[in-house]
């Protein structure tokens, strides 16, 4: 299984912004990777902190003034976008075809954000990000063609140290209906920020033809779609309950064989596995098995 290029345009965005939390990791000089989820009330954003954080005088007072939540090897803060500042049109944005958000970092008071999109709605992408521009003070480092997704990734590990997990599940013979598998039994899906329930938003690649209505054609053979099943439901479930985010979630599906790669921050160490492994014994009939776990940057190309 290979990282995908479909998705062939790049933007990354940075933004200092003037709320509480920018102030401190500005005078702290505090680094978090952050995750977004969509609510019924609006959204949230999530931050990431490493535990040596409560060591320091002022990282204590930082952890204290936020109702920091200690969770293995790092604190949670979470915070809602209105109360951080953050527009509320970042779910309108998000919610282009095909425009999927890689990353959120917060580095030395600036947020920095990077997605992967297909060129074919670059007009939609650009109108979209001048009206946010017209109301939050954005500066664009770059947009223009995707340089790849090792290149993409490998940015994000100089900030944030990534780690991979490799799994494959064999997907029972009632998962294989249109209603459940909208796409076909052959694709590459690459999965966007996960809306409010438990459906799945994906941008899914594919050399079939899906059936009629199955989802929206963004382009030639890249579909954008929803679906879901017990399995993912369990696991959107839980990682919402212990903060888990992913950097990048990626499926490929060969008839009933599905393979997936998740990427998610270092600091989250062995908790994928233990969220995976909860949700196999619960489904053994996916017959779900870990294939591979690694530091990106020690095998950047072991996909």
């Amino acid at each position: 299984m290979q990282l995908p290029d479909f998705l062939d345009s790049e933007l990354v965005i940075l933004w200092e912004a003037k709320n509480r939390i920018c102030q401190l990791s500005r005078k702290f000089g505090i680094r978090s990777s952050c995750g977004l989820f969509k609510e019924m009330n609006g959204g949230q954003i999530v931050y990431y902190l490493p535990s040596e954080l409560d060591q320091e005088r002022d990282g204590a007072v930082f952890l204290k003034e936020f109702s920091a939540e200690k969770r293995e090897n790092m604190y949670i803060v979470r915070r809602s976008l209105e109360d951080e500042n953050l527009s509320g049109a970042f779910f309108d944005f998000v919610s282009i075809p095909s425009l999927v958000l890689v990353s959120a970092i917060l580095d030395n008071g600036t947020y920095r954000f990077a997605f992967v999109f297909h060129s074919s709605v670059l007009d939609s992408v650009s109108s979209h990000l001048l009206d946010i521009s017209a109301h939050v003070p954005l500066m664009v480092e770059y947009l223009g063609k995707s340089r790849g997704l090792k290149h993409i990734l490998g940015r994000i590990d100089e900030r944030v140290p990534l780690l991979v997990m490799k799994s494959t599940g064999i997907a029972p013979d009632f998962e294989m209906t249109p209603e459940r598998n909208p796409i076909g039994n052959r694709w590459t899906r690459i999965i966007k920020i996960t809306p409010s329930g438990e459906d799945i938003s994906a941008v899914y690649f594919t050399n079939a033809q899906p059936a009629a209505g199955s989802g929206m054609m963004v382009y030639d053979r890249i579909f954008e779609a929803e679906t879901r099943n017990p399995v993912t439901e369990n696991l959107t479930r839980e990682d919402r309950k212990y903060g888990m985010i992913h950097v990048m979630r990626i499926h490929d599906l060969n008839d009933r064989l599905l393979t997936v790669l998740n990427i998610f921050p270092e600091s989250f160490g062995n908790m994928p596995i233990k969220l995976l492994t909860m949700t196999a014994l619960r489904f053994p009939e996916w017959k779900i098995r870990i294939t591979g776990f690694w530091k990106f940057r020690d095998n950047p190309d072991s996909f």
